[in-house]
């Protein structure tokens, strides 16, 4: 897996997951909890499965 998640992005994603999970947790809602996993998941590992599936790259290297 190419890394296609540049720093914004990235931060974004952070904010994002914390959002959700504060959401879920103040709701006592789990499936918005488990959401919130999927963006903080996709930092971790540098690299969207939909971004890859789309053809975007945020990343900031050149593709050949």
């Amino acid at each position: 897996m190419e890394c296609n998640i540049g720093e914004t992005d990235k931060k974004a994603r952070i904010a994002l997951g914390i959002i959700l999970a504060a959401i879920g947790l103040a709701t006592n809602t789990w499936w918005v909890t488990v959401l919130a996993l999927a963006p903080l998941a996709t930092v971790v590992i540098s690299f969207c499965p939909v971004y890859a599936l789309i053809g975007i790259d945020t990343c900031g290297h050149k593709k050949k």
